[in-house]
Protein backbone atom coordinates (compact mmCIF):
# COMPACT_ATOMS: atom_id res chain seq x y z
CA UNK A 1 0.00 0.00 0.00
CA UNK A 2 1.36 2.76 -1.15
CA UNK A 3 1.93 6.21 0.87
CA UNK A 4 0.62 9.55 -0.12
CA UNK A 5 3.06 12.27 0.49
CA UNK A 6 0.30 14.66 1.20
CA UNK A 7 -0.72 12.96 4.32
CA UNK A 8 2.67 12.30 5.23
CA UNK A 9 3.13 16.13 5.61
CA UNK A 10 -0.08 16.60 6.97
CA UNK A 11 0.90 14.12 9.81
CA UNK A 12 4.13 15.71 10.45
CA UNK A 13 2.59 19.40 10.35
CA UNK A 14 0.51 18.12 12.98
CA UNK A 15 3.20 16.41 14.80
CA UNK A 16 5.36 19.24 15.11
CA UNK A 17 2.29 21.63 16.01
CA UNK A 18 1.50 19.07 19.14
CA UNK A 19 4.99 18.98 20.27
CA UNK A 20 5.09 22.90 20.11
CA UNK A 21 1.73 22.94 22.15
CA UNK A 22 3.02 20.31 24.80
CA UNK A 23 6.32 22.23 25.33
CA UNK A 24 4.69 25.05 25.65
CA UNK A 25 1.96 23.63 28.22
CA UNK A 26 4.90 22.17 30.48
CA UNK A 27 7.08 25.38 30.89
CA UNK A 28 3.20 27.52 31.48
CA UNK A 29 2.34 24.92 33.64
CA UNK A 30 5.71 24.90 35.96
CA UNK A 31 5.54 28.39 35.82
CA UNK A 32 2.02 28.68 37.40
CA UNK A 33 2.65 25.59 39.63
CA UNK A 34 5.54 27.92 41.04
CA UNK A 35 3.12 31.40 41.17
CA UNK A 36 0.64 30.22 42.47
CA UNK A 37 2.66 28.56 45.49
CA UNK A 38 4.95 31.90 45.70
CA UNK A 39 1.25 33.60 45.91
CA UNK A 40 0.23 30.99 48.79
CA UNK A 41 3.42 30.74 50.99
CA UNK A 42 3.38 34.60 50.75
CA UNK A 43 -0.05 34.28 52.83
CA UNK A 44 0.83 32.00 54.70
CA UNK A 45 -1.46 29.24 53.51
CA UNK A 46 -1.05 25.42 55.27
CA UNK A 47 1.68 23.63 53.37
CA UNK A 48 -0.13 20.67 52.48
CA UNK A 49 -3.06 23.76 50.68
CA UNK A 50 0.10 25.19 49.26
CA UNK A 51 1.10 21.83 47.44
CA UNK A 52 -2.11 20.52 46.32
CA UNK A 53 -3.10 23.97 44.61
CA UNK A 54 0.10 24.45 43.22
CA UNK A 55 -0.10 20.71 41.78
CA UNK A 56 -4.09 21.78 40.85
CA UNK A 57 -2.88 24.56 38.68
CA UNK A 58 0.21 22.28 36.66
CA UNK A 59 -2.53 19.59 36.20
CA UNK A 60 -5.38 22.27 34.68
CA UNK A 61 -2.78 23.55 32.52
CA UNK A 62 -1.19 20.34 31.10
CA UNK A 63 -4.85 19.26 30.48
CA UNK A 64 -5.28 22.10 28.42
CA UNK A 65 -2.68 21.10 26.83
CA UNK A 66 -3.41 18.05 26.03
CA UNK A 67 -6.75 19.07 24.82
CA UNK A 68 -5.38 21.15 22.14
CA UNK A 69 -2.99 18.09 21.07
CA UNK A 70 -5.99 15.86 20.70
CA UNK A 71 -7.77 18.92 18.72
CA UNK A 72 -4.56 19.54 16.55
CA UNK A 73 -4.85 15.41 15.20
CA UNK A 74 -9.15 15.07 15.74
CA UNK A 75 -9.74 18.43 13.71
CA UNK A 76 -13.63 18.24 13.36
CA UNK A 77 -14.68 15.71 15.64
CA UNK A 78 -12.97 17.70 18.63
CA UNK A 79 -16.35 19.18 18.82
CA UNK A 80 -17.67 15.69 19.57
CA UNK A 81 -15.06 14.50 21.61
CA UNK A 82 -15.15 17.80 23.84
CA UNK A 83 -18.54 17.78 24.65
CA UNK A 84 -18.83 13.84 25.87
CA UNK A 85 -16.11 15.19 28.63
CA UNK A 86 -18.52 18.13 29.76
CA UNK A 87 -21.06 15.68 29.85
CA UNK A 88 -18.91 12.83 31.83
CA UNK A 89 -17.47 16.08 33.66
CA UNK A 90 -21.01 16.98 34.70
CA UNK A 91 -21.84 13.93 35.37
CA UNK A 92 -18.87 13.20 38.09
CA UNK A 93 -19.37 16.89 39.60
CA UNK A 94 -22.90 15.72 40.46
CA UNK A 95 -22.37 12.32 41.91
CA UNK A 96 -19.45 13.94 43.73
CA UNK A 97 -20.94 16.95 45.01
CA UNK A 98 -20.89 16.55 48.40
CA UNK A 99 -17.48 15.38 48.53
CA UNK A 100 -15.94 18.08 46.25
CA UNK A 101 -17.83 20.57 48.40
CA UNK A 102 -16.28 19.75 51.53
CA UNK A 103 -12.92 18.74 49.65
CA UNK A 104 -12.92 23.10 48.17
CA UNK A 105 -14.07 24.01 51.86
CA UNK A 106 -11.44 22.53 53.23
CA UNK A 107 -8.75 23.76 50.75
CA UNK A 108 -10.39 27.43 51.89
CA UNK A 109 -9.95 26.34 55.80
CA UNK A 110 -6.33 25.44 55.14
CA UNK A 111 -5.52 28.72 53.39
CA UNK A 112 -7.61 31.62 54.85
CA UNK A 113 -7.02 29.96 58.12
CA UNK A 114 -10.25 31.39 60.22
CA UNK A 115 -9.29 28.93 62.78
CA UNK A 116 -5.80 26.93 63.77
CA UNK A 117 -5.05 23.64 65.75
CA UNK A 118 -5.53 24.86 69.46
CA UNK A 119 -8.41 27.62 69.10
CA UNK A 120 -11.70 26.80 70.64
CA UNK A 121 -14.05 27.00 67.95
CA UNK A 122 -18.17 26.72 68.24
CA UNK A 123 -20.18 26.14 64.67
CA UNK A 124 -23.48 24.31 64.14
CA UNK A 125 -24.25 23.53 68.19
CA UNK A 126 -20.50 21.87 68.76
CA UNK A 127 -17.93 23.42 70.57
CA UNK A 128 -14.60 22.32 70.73
CA UNK A 129 -10.93 22.72 70.72
CA UNK A 130 -9.52 22.08 67.03
CA UNK A 131 -6.93 19.24 67.08
CA UNK A 132 -7.12 18.67 63.07
CA UNK A 133 -7.71 20.50 59.88
CA UNK A 134 -7.77 17.89 57.09
CA UNK A 135 -8.94 18.50 53.13
CA UNK A 136 -12.63 16.93 53.89
CA UNK A 137 -13.33 17.28 57.62
CA UNK A 138 -11.80 18.81 60.94
CA UNK A 139 -11.42 17.19 64.03
CA UNK A 140 -13.06 18.55 67.20
CA UNK A 141 -12.73 17.54 71.13
CA UNK A 142 -15.23 18.77 73.18
CA UNK A 143 -15.03 19.95 77.32
CA UNK A 144 -16.72 16.48 77.48
CA UNK A 145 -13.67 14.92 76.05
CA UNK A 146 -15.84 13.78 72.77
CA UNK A 147 -14.36 14.04 69.43
CA UNK A 148 -16.95 15.90 66.71
CA UNK A 149 -15.79 15.13 63.27
CA UNK A 150 -17.16 18.61 61.40
CA UNK A 151 -17.20 18.48 57.35
CA UNK A 152 -15.81 21.42 56.03
CA UNK A 153 -18.80 22.42 54.19
CA UNK A 154 -19.78 23.44 57.47
CA UNK A 155 -17.34 26.57 57.63
CA UNK A 156 -18.75 27.78 54.19
CA UNK A 157 -22.82 27.50 55.58
CA UNK A 158 -22.73 28.53 59.26
CA UNK A 159 -21.01 31.09 61.43
CA UNK A 160 -18.56 29.79 63.36
CA UNK A 161 -17.50 31.57 66.44
CA UNK A 162 -13.66 31.56 67.25
CA UNK A 163 -13.29 31.92 70.80
CA UNK A 164 -9.57 31.86 71.21
CA UNK A 165 -8.98 34.73 68.00
CA UNK A 166 -9.59 37.32 70.18
CA UNK A 167 -6.50 36.35 72.22
CA UNK A 168 -4.28 35.51 69.35
CA UNK A 169 -2.28 38.48 69.54
CA UNK A 170 0.84 37.05 68.80
CA UNK A 171 0.04 34.35 71.67
CA UNK A 172 -1.48 31.41 71.96
CA UNK A 173 -3.96 30.50 75.07
CA UNK A 174 -1.33 28.36 76.84
CA UNK A 175 1.31 31.05 75.95
CA UNK A 176 -0.24 33.71 77.99
CA UNK A 177 0.83 34.44 81.04
CA UNK A 178 0.01 36.39 84.27
CA UNK A 179 2.82 38.89 84.47
CA UNK A 180 1.19 40.41 81.07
Amino acid sequence: MPLDGALLVDYATRTVWALAVVVVALLVARLARALTARALERHRAHANATVLIANLAEAAIVVVGLLGVLAIYTRSNFGWILASFSVIGVVLGLSLQDILKNFFAGLWVLVERPFLIGDLIEVDGQAGVVENIAFRTTLLRTDAGDRVIVPNGIFMTSSVVNRTSRRRAGTRPAEEGGDG
